[in-house]
């Protein structure tokens, strides 16, 4: 009894730290949907690897012609490299990051028990809640923003309470980083800077001063891409603007359905309910005096809400971390009865066996059966080769998942977007769909020409691979 009253904190914080481990790698082997995305992310680092200059830009986004800060992938190289350019190295880096900010959290908020305990209750919210496991289990880079926001959040909390040079840094940098990481945390971003220009009297001009500091710090690659390139993804902001959005994909009501579905993940008939339910709470007990932690969380949760709805975009599964982070804290700074009861509520919902087999199940193919065809692939072809797909689950066909594993199992895979005279092969990689010459149709096989196949490697039924040969009497 004695051990438990004087670590019981590190006790539950072990037990948190175990939980959330089963539930990212629980059967990972099997479960992992390994494409697009994480295939770009692997794709950039192993080609910093194979021409030594590291990346100036960061990944593209997809409602603003500008990409992200290129540190994001200065982030994941310790990683690709210690894992050998395996995907699991973009979740164990993911993972790694969680827990150094719950762990680092803990032991930097020792002497501040209330805190502690909101961190603690924070940790599970991020641990059971279904679209941090979804985006937990397949890695990108929004995936990482949740703990440097939180990081920052705190930081700013604890600025309010009493200021320190040092815990201002901590607070500039990781905001800069968050936002640098991923666009979607715009509205908490601007939601904080309004706070802090209009709320904030303490070292107010030092802090915003140094804010702009730090992003352009961890911005300077982008900085530098522009000075190469006479400014281009500036010009594209006024010369392209943003991607058209759909009326009705920006209404109230779905940008309303949107971001608490998402944000709660509870069922559509429930949610009012619960929304309405979770918001007396808040406001109840954010009013009192004894809570000037939800007072200040609860003021930047209404600001990001706020902003959401009155920026024109879409609002996608993985644009609401900014507001999941908020609401989250909002949740962990309750007084501990309501707390317990709301963090009860949520673990019934998140928890049910359909959720987690759900999470678990094996993907339509795994990493290794991926494995096997290309070293089949590539042990035969030896010169150069182009590389497209053409899948039954997505609208792209640049493949870069299948281009690094091409290029792992001994392929000399070229881009034909880059480098259209490189190759006269081209492999189509069939990803749960079908593929006839002359009848299927896109920009990659348009470049590459008129072809025969000469090739089909059916590595299994719903993964295949042809390969074309250029028709040199065609040209």
């Amino acid at each position: 009894m004695k051990a438990w009253k004087n670590y019981w904190v590190w006790i539950v914080a072990v037990f948190l730290v175990g939980l959330f481990w089963w539930l990212r790698f629980n059967n990972i082997g099997t479960s992992l949907f390994y494409f697009n995305d994480m295939g770009r992310d692997l794709l950039v680092l192993q080609d910093w690897m194979e021409t030594g200059k590291p990346p100036l830009l960061g990944p593209q986004t997809s409602s603003l012609p500008i990409n992200q800060s290129a540190i994001y992938f200065y982030l994941l190289m310790p990683g690709f490299l210690l894992f050998n350019g395996s995907p699991m190295a973009l979740l164990y880096t993911n993972a790694f990051i969680y827990i150094s900010f719950f762990l680092g959290g803990l032991w930097f908020l020792r002497g501040n028990k209330k805190m502690q305990m909101a961190l603690l209750g924070f940790f599970l919210l991020v641990t059971i809640s279904p679209q941090y496991i979804i985006q937990s289990r397949f890695v990108w880079n929004p995936s990482f923003t949740t703990p440097l926001l939180a990081t920052a959040l705190i930081s700013f909390y604890l600025l309010t309470q009493k200021f320190s040079q040092k815990l201002m840094i901590v607070f500039v940098a990781t905001l800069a980083i968050a936002i640098s990481f991923s666009y979607s945390m715009a509205p908490a971003f601007i939601g904080i800077f309004i706070f802090l220009v209009l709320f904030w009297k303490t070292n107010r001009l030092k802090t915003v001063l140094a804010e702009m500091l730090a992003l352009i710090v961890v911005n300077l690659p982008t900085i530098a891409f522009e000075l190469k390139h006479q400014f281009l993804l500036t010009s594209s902001l006024f010369t392209r603007g943003v991607t058209p959005q759909q009326a009705e994909n920006i209404s109230m009501t779905a940008k309303f359905s949107s971001l608490f579905g998402y944000g709660l993940a509870i069922n559509r008939e429930l949610l009012i309910g619960a929304i309405l339910i979770l918001a007396a709470i808040l406001l109840w007990y954010g009013r009192k005096k004894e809570n000037p932690e939800l007072n200040f969380f609860s003021k930047l949760l209404f600001l990001t809400v706020l902003i959401t709805f009155i920026v024109p975009l879409t609002i996608h599964s993985h644009y609401i971390f900014g507001f999941t982070t908020l609401l989250f804290l909002c949740i962990a700074s309750l007084p501990r009865w309501p707390k317990i009861l709301v963090l009860l509520v949520l673990s019934s919902f998140y928890l049910t066996p359909s959720r987690l087999s759900a999470y678990f199940k094996p993907a339509i193919r795994t990493y290794e059966q991926m494995t096997q065809c290309f070293d089949t692939v590539c042990k035969e072809i030896k010169e150069p080769i182009f590389e497209s797909v053409q899948a039954g689950f997505h609208p792209y066909h640049n493949g870069p998942e299948h281009r690094v594993m091409m290029k792992q199992a001994g392929c000399q895979v070229k881009y034909i977007e880059n480098e259209p005279s490189s190759a006269s092969l081209m492999a189509v990689v069939l990803d749960n769909s079908t593929f006839e010459l002359g009848k299927t149709s896109y920009n990659e096989l348009t470049l590459f020409g008129k072809a025969k196949e000469i090739k089909r490697y059916n590595c299994q039924e719903n993964f295949q691979v042809v390969v074309l040969e250029k028709d040199q009497a065609m040209k």
